[in-house]
């Protein structure tokens, strides 16, 4: 029995996830970039970090050669760059400032908090190749990040918490 392909995107929509821009260089040092949904901490001892990406990325072929990887997680304020690092084709820094951070990665100004990672392995995924970083760098501010449920962008600053009772 086949999976319907509206049934799975609607299943992923109610999961909320932050948004991340993971970025490299290449070796003549233009930035390369996209945003990545399937990013996630795996442990804190060591550091570790993954990130997943389709191998028909344009950033894919330059962060699959390099060593280092950089993950912004955008601030609330900067949602329209949602588009713009999801866009193919484009030169998604154009008009977008960045900095390098110690290993040389980008880094997307103004982003709430950012890494920087050692790879460490590339896991083949069918059609993606989750990478894995050891967190060589990491700073992080107390702006509000952009979030990504059901296929929009909301301000993560204005978010009610939950209460949980404690027994």
């Amino acid at each position: 029995m086949a999976v319907s392909p509206d049934n799975v995107r609607a299943f992923h929509q109610k999961f909320v996830a932050g948004v991340t821009i993971v970025t490299t260089l290449t070796p003549n040092g233009v930035p390369k970039g996209l945003v990545v949904n399937a990013f996630s901490s795996i442990s804190l001892d060591p550091p570790l970090v993954l990130a997943c990406v389709g191998r028909g990325s344009g950033a894919f072929p330059w962060l699959f050669r390099s060593d280092h990887f950089a993950v912004s997680i955008l601030a609330a304020d900067q949602w329209r760059l949602v588009k713009v690092f999801s866009t193919p084709g484009i030169d998604k820094f154009a008009g977008v400032g960045w900095e390098r951070a110690p290993q040389g990665s980008p880094i997307i100004m103004g982003c709430c908090a950012w890494i920087e990672a050692e790879i460490k392995d590339r896991a083949q995924a069918v059609t993606h190749t989750v990478f894995i970083g050891e967190v060589t760098s990491v700073e992080h501010s107390a702006k509000p990040p952009v979030i990504y449920v059901g296929g929009h962008c909301y301000d993560g600053g204005h978010l009610d918490r939950c209460a949980i009772v404690e027994e």
